[in-house]
């Protein structure tokens, strides 16, 4: 029944309406504003009895490749029959969509694979290495379904409990973890916002840190974030910070500054690589580079800018901070 719903009869209307009720298919924005050829099923997630008659559960799925899931209950029919009742509120439905939508996540075309989707599970229903912290028209979600109130507090909270789970499992299974969040938010949010989320994410003992992004066919990736640590007691460490504004990109190592003009709302990346060339010839011992965000700019050309840094810089390390 489950298999039938959400999968072949998902986007057939005719067959819709007899695998769920008046409610369940009003609700049911999936099938209605998502195009088929997005969507593949994979699976229940989840099914439990909560009476004789009554069922409820998690049916897993892709868009472009991001595993996601939807809630549902199933009633039985006085002939034993089973029919979807009811389903996740519209507006958790349309998060998914408005994320993996034009205006959504960055999309960075070059960006690592990620395993991971928007539920913090993978397309085998695993709970994915990474927490996953979601920010998006002012709300809150760890592991991309559990809402918490946008505030400190209550954040570090969510996340050092998802992280203490994940903890546990890996204890039990005998097998390394180390502790990490994967921070997810729409392109035109602040480019500060990020920032304090990753501050929140150290609070609640995140060792690792990315950035979610899209790739180039539409699918997961993920931008590592280095994090920003004190210096050892006497180290005196060389460090790039690079910022960016309207017009311009911004390199500087003390008193070496070096200013490269923005062309389509973006540094050319051969001129930042010979930039970063130029800064680690004058200073050798140059550790790492740290983008400061522009207050009055997006996350996508944060994101953007941080790629074309990753590119240009080789190996060294680099983070992002929001005004001290």
């Amino acid at each position: 029944m489950v298999n039938a719903a959400f999968g072949e009869d998902l986007h057939d209307p005719t067959a819709r309406a007899r695998r769920f009720g008046a409610p369940a298919a009003e609700q049911l924005v999936l099938a209605r504003e998502l195009d088929a050829t997005r969507y593949r099923y994979l699976h229940p997630a989840e099914l439990r009895r909560l009476t004789a008659d009554r069922l409820a559960g998690e049916a897993a799925f892709t868009v472009d490749g991001w595993p996601a899931a939807i809630t549902f209950e199933l009633g039985r029919a006085g002939d034993g029959t089973w029919r979807v009742e009811s389903v996740a509120a519209p507006e958790e439905q349309r998060r998914l969509m408005t994320l993996l939508g034009p205006l959504g996540l960055p999309v960075v075309r070059d960006a690592e694979p990620w395993n991971g989707g928007l539920a913090g599970r993978d397309a085998a229903g695993r709970p994915t290495a990474a927490v996953l912290l979601l920010a998006l028209e002012g709300a809150l979600y760890v592991d991309g379904v559990h809402r918490v109130p946008n505030r400190r507090e209550p954040a570090v909270e969510a996340l050092r409990a998802a992280l203490a789970t994940r903890t546990a499992l890996a204890h039990d299974a005998h097998a390394t973890y180390r502790p990490q969040v994967a921070i997810a938010l729409p392109r035109d949010a602040s480019a500060l916002r990020h920032a304090l989320l990753a501050r929140w994410a150290e609070e609640a003992g995140a060792e690792a840190l990315m950035l979610v992004v899209r790739r180039a066919d539409g699918g997961p990736g993920q931008l590592p974030l280095a994090r920003r640590a004190p210096a050892a007691p006497g180290a005196h460490p060389v460090v790039a910070r690079v910022r960016q504004d309207i017009a311009a990109v911004t390199l500087t190592v003390g008193d070496d500054v070096r200013t490269l003009p923005r062309t389509a709302g973006a540094a050319d990346d051969a001129a930042l690589a010979d930039a970063f060339a130029a800064l680690h010839a004058a200073h050798p011992t140059l550790a790492g580079v740290v983008i400061e965000a522009d207050p009055d700019g997006a996350h996508g050309a944060l994101v953007s800018l941080l790629r074309s840094a990753q590119r240009a810089a080789g190996e060294l390390p680099i983070a992002t901070e929001g005004p001290s």
